[in-house]
């Protein structure tokens, strides 16, 4: 087996490594040809790549089914569509686009569903098959639902400057990134305003739920999975911004409070702040709420 990559030599064309392909009870350090795998596009399907260590030989073999029973068929699945947009503040930002067959389901609008995540270290949108195989997605386009992915500023792989818009912006930028790619849709006449929904897990159930408490005029409605711990991990980093920012910036942690003068540090300050978890605006969402057993009890320990 190969162990690590002990270093690259573009201009001979070799890659070195060690491993045990001598035997398990020894590391020996090996070199092998350098050789480039694309990305998987949209229109590829999964497949492995297969490479002799001896020769250097190259082949390429699609994950297919080989069982041959009358009731496994090859999923028939269309690609998304990637689209550009601009943020409010002329930023690119990408987004998928899942529409329905007309043949089958008629001319747009139709009812929405935006798949959401948003946070630090993930990217929702590219150019891979794991897009075109997002089955979640595929099912709901089946059954005449939109479905719209966006990276709004703050995700992944665009560039720190890209990545930190959500310091200090958590709940802010990013559901403003999500009604802008919403604003979008009903511009092209994709969707209507009050038949677009937003779900999400994690981060992205935190914004699934603040992006409808913003903005009620334009979502309907909002699933809001397992947002709890992010709750709690933005109240951790605030708390510790809290304290730094008492020491270094006293002007822009004030500037950060609700009121004039932060009273104190610690729990009142929390309170104090206009802090991203907290809920004031959950007032402008109407309809019913459906929650867990646990969340009250969650909510009075920790609010």
């Amino acid at each position: 087996m190969v162990e690590q990559i002990a270093g690259v030599n573009e201009a001979a064309g070799l890659v070195y490594f060690t491993g045990t392909l001598d035997g398990p009870l020894e590391s020996n350090l090996y070199s092998a040809k350098l050789f480039l795998d694309g990305n998987e596009p949209l229109q590829a399907p999964l497949r492995v790549l297969l490479c002799s260590l001896s020769d250097g030989k190259l082949g390429y073999a699609p994950v297919r089914a080989t069982i041959h029973r009358s009731q496994i068929q090859t999923a028939s699945l269309e690609p998304p569509e990637i689209v550009q947009i601009q943020a409010n503040d002329g930023t690119t930002l990408f987004g998928a686009l899942y529409k329905p067959d007309e043949t089958r389901f008629g001319p747009p609008p139709y009812k929405t569903l935006i798949s959401v995540y948003g946070g630090p270290s993930v990217q929702l949108v590219c150019d891979s098959w794991m897009n075109t195989v997002d089955m979640r997605a595929q099912y709901l386009r089946s059954r005449g639902i939109l479905v719209w992915k966006l990276d709004n500023r703050g995700t992944a792989r665009r560039g720190l400057k890209f990545e930190s818009c959500l310091k200090y912006n958590a709940g802010r930028i990013d559901a403003e990134d999500q009604l802008t790619g919403a604003e979008w849709l009903i511009k092209k006449g994709l969707a209507k305003v009050g038949h677009i929904g937003l779900y999400g897990w994690s981060y992205g159930g935190y914004l699934s739920a603040m992006t409808l408490a913003r903005f009620p005029d334009i979502f309907r409605c909002a699933v809001s999975g397992a947002p709890r711990h992010i709750v709690g991990w933005l109240r951790h980093i605030l708390h510790r911004e809290v304290h730094g920012l008492a020491f270094r910036e006293p002007c822009r942690l004030r500037a950060h409070c609700k009121v004039g003068e932060c009273p104190c540090l610690g729990r009142k300050a929390l309170r104090t702040l206009d802090f991203p978890g907290r809920t004031p605006h959950a007032s402008q969402v109407s309809g019913p709420h459906l929650h867990g057993r646990e969340d009250l009890d969650f909510i009075e320990r920790n609010l």
